[in-house]
């Protein structure tokens, strides 16, 4: 009766201890196939955040470029802005030049026309009382402000005086006669320039 008691023991035991077995090789199968998935989203987050650096790291080269696009453009921004400035104050001063031509050519208008110098010694003459060239140059009354006003100063006298350059520097000349003469505004000098035929 001891040993089957006994025996009854160890059956129990021994079933207790497969059922046991049974149930941690079934948890352990869990905890494994547990730890495999995790490894898959490990890897796949792994993957994830190389593939979020790439993209940063092209961001960063995009930001870059629209830094140095938007620094280009600012600079032409400023270029323009200063051009415009610049024809806007040209602009403006052509539009004096041409209001002082107007009422110029109303005065030589209400004066009844122009004539030409009589005689070389007329010219210089009337140069030598023009005020014209007592002026000072200066970067705001350079060349081509001495050549206007002379003109100006002639037209309203009722002569004729007209203005040319001559690389990048304006002078006067008139006509007596046959012979074209230029004038240095600046200086009252007069040479023949050449024939009208």
């Amino acid at each position: 009766m001891i040993k089957t008691a006994a025996i009854a023991v160890l059956a129990t035991l021994l079933t207790a201890s497969v059922v046991f077995n049974y149930r941690f090789t079934a948890h352990i199968g869990e905890l494994e196939q547990t730890i495999a998935t995790q490894g898959q989203t490990i890897t796949a987050q792994q993957q994830q955040i190389e593939h979020n650096r790439e993209y940063m790291s092209q961001l960063e080269g995009d930001i870059l470029q629209l830094e140095d696009n938007v620094s280009y453009l600012m600079s032409e921004n400023d270029s323009l802005r200063s051009e415009v400035s610049q024809l806007e104050d040209a602009a403006e001063y052509w539009e004096d030049e041409a209001n002082t031509w107007m009422e110029a050519y109303y005065e030589l208008e209400s004066l009844g026309g122009y004539r030409e110098f009589g005689s070389l010694r007329e010219l210089t003459d009337w140069l030598r009382d023009d005020p014209t060239s007592e002026r000072h140059y200066s970067s705001s009354y350079d060349c081509d402000d001495f050549a206007m006003d002379l003109t100006l100063a002639a037209i309203r006298d009722g002569y004729w005086i007209g203005l040319y350059s001559e690389e990048d520097h304006v002078m006067n000349f008139t006509v007596i006669g046959n012979n074209v003469y230029s004038i240095e505004p600046q200086t009252d000098h007069v040479e023949l320039w050449g024939f009208v035929d």
